[in-house]
């Protein structure tokens, strides 16, 4: 435990030197980058061009203007007040753009005044270009030489700025020099520290080798008697260093036989050409694992894990291999194989047995005389023969795409059609509905939902049925007309029939009742009327 914290407090020591030394070169590299980029000065020159630049077209310009005041003849275009505004506005313009250009002159705080002849300029340049007359002219020259005053004051103003600034750059470099004259000092005092460590470390690198031999020696002690699988170290020449017990149970040979033998002409295991590669590649430096099937030496079936790792141990190249026997997992793996193989194959009949009765059934239902659709369960098509798509309103409606709400919409104007046509895209319902398709057309719609989802709709022509349906109707109709028309018969025959019986009965009893004392007028009226009656 003291080691390990002597350890500990000697790196995070050394480390802090190196952060120490890292942060001083940091420091003095960004100090010198501020110096070099401190040292161009020539955007100040740049700005006190441009600026006098401007003032000098100012100047041409208000001359050009005195000479058009005056009327003088011009030698060359160049000279006419036109082109000489011109420049000034583009001279104008390029010292505005700039941003540091910009940002200094509003640091002077002449940035408003000279937008406002900017401004003024630009408004002028279509007055000069179709003609000024003198008293324009000479207003337009004092304005120019105005600005070519403000000018030259901003010259004046940044010369003595740069001044100011030449002072400040100059005590600033003295500081950097210091500032880098420390930081070297540090430079060369964590260089010194590092040196001394390194020269300490190369010691402690010795003492540790010695402590890994003695390591060795112990891991040695520990794969020879306490691991449970087969470990053997080999060399570059593949000849074997180690052999624990664990191979002497796998393979049968002892340590003594083996250790300083070429592993090929140990067993035939290494003899193969996978196992010799991956051990070759150990020695380079690649893991690698791999199984080795074939049977053992006394016929039996048999397979081994080997997992080649390398290993450097005393400078030497080495390699490692972990043998474990995995036959039990092997035939296990190979009889789940032959199970899922044999699963594929029941898996492949069945699908193909599947595809035989779809194309079976598709072709019943393309030779159908009902019209049969298909769709999943989101409403897309997966189906439809012939006879469906040639019904009237699903050519009238669905030329384009057709899904199961478009499909059902079709159908919603005709005669017997329901509200459930126009909600297919929410809750789907079953329907059975009988429509007439056009005139003297009749079709029955199913729609039913299967187990899987899946949508079926059926249109059956039902026009036969409903014709013949109509016919029996109207026969009935006639029938009930006949039978209304017979009771209206017979009860006005009953109604006119009652009455004279009446007369005749009442006239006869009365007869009857009086007898002798009749007169004989009385009883001809009586018989009279008996007559009439009858």
């Amino acid at each position: 435990m003291k080691i390990g914290l002597q350890s500990y407090k000697s790196s995070l020591t050394t480390l802090v030197v190196i952060a120490g030394l890292a942060a001083c070169l940091i420091f003095t590299v960004a100090r010198l980058l501020n110096v070099e980029s401190d040292l161009r000065t020539e955007d100040t020159h740049v700005n006190l061009w441009q600026i006098s630049q401007t003032q000098f077209e100012a100047a041409l310009l208000s001359e050009s203007l005195a000479r058009y005041a005056a009327q003088d003849a011009f030698e060359s275009p160049e000279q006419t007040p036109v082109f000489r505004l011109a420049i000034l506005i583009s001279r104008l313009g390029v010292l505005f753009e700039g941003s540091e250009q910009g940002r200094f002159i509003e640091q002077i705080g002449m940035m408003g005044s000279l937008k406002h002849e900017y401004l003024q300029l630009t408004l002028a340049e279509p007055l000069v270009v179709a003609g000024l007359s003198p008293e324009a002219a000479l207003r337009l020259r004092a304005q120019s030489r105005s600005l070519a005053s403000e000018l030259r004051d901003l010259a004046n103003r940044v010369m003595l700025i740069n001044r100011e600034q030449g002072a400040a750059t100059r005590s600033m470099y003295l500081r950097v020099v210091f500032e880098s004259l420390a930081f070297i000092a540090g430079i060369v005092v964590s260089a010194s520290f590092l040196l001394l460590r390194l020269f300490r470390g190369m010691q402690e690198a010795k003492q540790a080798k010695r402590l890994l031999r003695q390591e060795q020696e112990l891991s040695d002690l520990v794969i020879n008697n306490i691991s449970n699988q087969g470990i053997v170290i080999f060399d570059e020449r593949l000849n074997c260093l180690l052999w624990n017990p664990g191979m002497e149970a796998l393979l049968g040979l002892k340590p003594d036989d083996t250790v300083g033998h070429n592993l090929g002409r140990l067993d035939p295991l290494f003899a193969r050409a996978e196992i010799l590669h991956s051990l070759a590649q150990a020695i380079e430096g690649t893991s690698s694992v791999l199984e080795d099937d074939s049977p053992s030496s006394r016929g039996q079936e048999r397979c081994l894990e080997v997992n080649c790792f390398p290993l450097s141990m005393a400078e030497r190249r080495l390699g490692i291999a972990f043998i474990r026997d995995v036959t039990e997992q092997w035939l296990a793996r190979k009889q789940a194989e032959r199970q899922n193989f044999d699963l594929e194959i029941k898996v492949l009949q069945r699908t193909a047995a599947l595809r035989q009765a779809e194309r079976r059934l598709i072709a019943a239902i393309e030779t159908a005389l009902d019209g049969f659709a298909a769709f999943d369960w989101s409403g897309k098509l997966l189906f439809a023969n012939e006879q469906i798509r040639a019904a009237d309103p699903v050519v009238l409606w669905c030329q384009e795409e057709m899904t199961l709400a478009s499909f059902l919409r079709c159908f919603a104007m005709c005669e017997g059609a329901d509200d459930r046509l126009l909600q297919a895209d929410t809750a789907f319902d079953e329907i059975e509905l009988d429509l007439l398709i056009k005139k003297g057309v009749w079709a029955h719609l199913s729609v039913t939902k299967a187990d899987g989802g899946t949508i079926f709709v059926r249109l059956t022509d039902i026009t036969g049925y409903k014709k013949a349906a109509q016919a029996l109707q109207s026969a009935l109709d006639r029938e009930r007309e006949t039978t209304s028309a017979y009771r209206s018969f017979v009860s006005m025959v009953s109604h006119q029939f009652r009455t004279p019986l009446a007369i005749l009965d009442s006239s006869a009893q009365r007869i009857l009742r009086r007898g002798q004392n009749l007169t004989h007028d009385e009883l001809v009226g009586r018989v009279q009327r008996i007559r009439n009656a009858a």
